[in-house]
């Protein structure tokens, strides 16, 4: 019985290696337009393996929107096939996390073009983990397609693959490499050939395989005229997808070979053993990043999102993207031209960005929500559970703490360095009005590139002062209240000039080693026994169900009031905007005659 031979046509796309990213993309946007041009054409080229990732798509039709509809036909008639992965990163570097995102992005993206590939393919990676058989059982693969670091303890062409928790996943060897098929040639002798090496050690019920391309090759566009002119020379040779072969491969029977743990064997393959270490850089940044987006943005932003925050999944998203896009072997691995690896870090640069905004903004609305404790407090976000942690932050110059207080009620030493006097940034005389208009440059609770830790007024007969406070901390701020009383002083005229001021807080360092926490979130930590803080957050999430009618008394009341005389009564409700004034309070000096008072 003739030995079926299977046929790949296929190419493995580096999208940036020995060239920069964008040149090998117009590579690839030519190839692709030639592949969709000839396989609309030539229905006798049924199918080509469009490497194992989504992201070259993406790549291509950001450059030719207009040709969406005749590639997602290709895809949908099963012609073209993509996916599973986003992009083919390396297994060693990049966390855990990144891959399963990748596999979840390349499979939605591939889904909505007419359908994703379900073998694992991983043509070029530098070895592979241990965990890659259960992550890739879990996320629906059917078996695993790859090359590099199977020991010599793995004698055919398939085995079985265990990681460390049981799971085992079929691996489809590609012994010979991705590029076994590549150039066929011309002579049908040669041709022959070829097949025959990849004969060794099959059975003889087993098909054998030839992969048609390698990296960055196109379309090799006679290959139905080679495999019609070795009709009769003894094999059935076809053109056909891996999830073909994949299916004879099953129907034959897999070897009973068991391989446990990672394939990191250089046995017949080249693992560059060395890129672990090159361009360390690289290595230190995508850890950086990759932490900012795992273990703080996500979580915090979730937290944020089940108490009524803001939905910033699109950021979160975007800085996904840009993080998988460095993950891929020629990239992270450092064994490119300069310039490749130049043009990383800038999207490590904008997934940080985004991560630490998500993360700040997440954190703001959960601090906004927390009782205020009468001593002031810090509010603490533990990323890992079971852990303890060396803690250092900056806190206001007035704290004076030898401890702190845990949620817990125990209490931990801590160190305070010398203060650092704040500087003032900006001192400028106004009017009234300018005042207001000062006030308006304060948006989402930044002020310039600064964060606002504080804005005050002050109003010292008829002379207003405004004060800014910025710095590095999250601080719950009512800047809207200070502004709309700041523009109610000028418009009832009731200050003559004013002044504003923007100064830093002065600063001083705190440190202390937290022992472990029970789970990850925030932890309120307030000054030890005998201790002083300054206004902060507390832990409590508040019941925010509740309504208020206009005119109650509702809690807290944080706001000066114009009404009456004392400069720090706390009259007006936070919750509900409405003013009332503590009886017997007398009517302020400050308030025009004939004018209404500020609602």
């Amino acid at each position: 019985m003739a030995r079926t031979v299977y046929l790949v046509p296929h190419t493995h796309w580096d999208r940036e290696w020995y060239q920069p990213h964008e040149l090998f993309r117009w590579r690839l946007v030519q190839m692709i337009d030639e592949l969709i041009a000839h396989m609309e054409s030539h229905p006798e080229y049924r199918c080509f393996n469009l490497d194992g990732q989504s992201i070259v798509i993406a790549d291509y039709l950001e450059l030719r929107p207009e040709n969406e509809g005749r590639l997602r036909a290709l895809i949908e008639a099963g012609r073209i096939l993509i996916g599973p992965w986003w992009v083919q990163p390396d297994e060693f570097l990049p966390s855990g996390e990144s891959h399963i995102r990748s596999f979840q992005k390349g499979i939605r993206f591939a889904e909505r073009l007419g359908g994703s590939l379900r073998i694992g393919h991983c043509a070029d990676q530098f070895g592979h983990i241990a965990q890659m058989p259960q992550l890739m059982s879990q996320l629906g693969m059917t078996s695993a397609c790859l090359w590099r670091g199977v020991p010599d303890s793995v004698p055919g062409w398939s085995f079985w693959w265990e990681a460390p928790d049981g799971t085992r996943l079929p691996v489809l060897y590609l012994r010979n490499s991705y590029s076994s098929g590549w150039r066929l040639p011309k002579n049908v002798d040669d041709f022959i050939e070829r097949i025959r090496r990849q004969e060794r050690d099959r059975r003889d019920d087993e098909p054998a395989l030839l992969m048609n391309g390698t990296d960055h090759s196109r379309a090799e566009l006679g290959v139905p005229e080679t495999i019609a002119a070795a009709r009769g020379r003894g094999y059935n040779i076809r053109m056909a997808t891996l999830a073909e072969y994949e299916r004879a491969m099953f129907a034959a029977g897999l070897d009973e070979t068991v391989h446990r743990g990672e394939l990191r064997s250089p046995d017949r393959s080249n693992v560059l053993v060395g890129v672990l270490s090159a361009r360390a850089n690289i290595k230190q940044r995508d850890f950086q990043v990759s932490a900012a987006i795992e273990r703080y943005a996500e979580p915090l932003d979730l937290l944020s999102w089940l108490h009524g925050g803001p939905d910033a999944l699109p950021a979160l998203r975007q800085a996904w993207r840009l993080l998988l896009e460095n993950s891929p072997h020629d990239s992270i691995c450092g064994c490119s031209v300069d310039q490749t690896h130049r043009e990383m870090f800038p999207r490590y640069d904008r997934a940080e960005q985004l991560a630490h905004q998500v993360a700040r903004e997440a954190a703001a609305h959960l601090v906004a929500r927390l009782e205020v404790p009468a001593a002031g407090g810090l509010v603490t976000w533990r990323p890992v559970p079971h852990a303890s942690a060396t803690f250092e932050c900056q806190v206001p110059g007035e704290w004076e703490a030898a401890a702190l207080r845990l949620p817990s009620g125990d209490e931990v030493p801590c160190a305070l360095g010398p203060i650092v006097p704040g500087e003032v940034l900006q001192h400028e005389e106004v009017s009234p009005r300018g005042a207001g208009r000062h006030l308006d440059f304060i948006r989402e609770g930044r002020y310039d590139v600064h964060a606002v830790e504080g804005v005050t007024w002050e109003l010292d007969g008829r002379h207003l002062r405004v004060e800014t406070v910025v710095g590095e901390a999250v601080n719950v701020v009512d800047d809207a209240t200070v502004r709309e009383e700041v523009r109610e002083i000028g418009a009832n005229n009731l200050a003559d000039t004013a002044e504003v001021t923007v100064r830093t807080s002065s600063r001083r360092t705190l440190r202390a080693v937290l022992p472990p926490s029970r789970a990850v979130g925030l932890d309120l930590i307030t000054p030890g026994q005998g201790g002083t803080g300054a206004a902060g957050a507390g832990a409590v999430i508040k019941d925010t169900t509740r309504t208020s009618s206009p005119g109650a008394w509702c809690s807290p009341h944080t706001v000066s009031c114009l009404k009456c005389t004392g400069m720090g009564s706390r009259c007006r409700c936070a919750t509900c905007r409405s003013w009332r004034c503590p009886p017997g309070s007398t009517p302020s000096a400050r308030a025009a005659p004939g004018r209404r008072p500020p609602r």
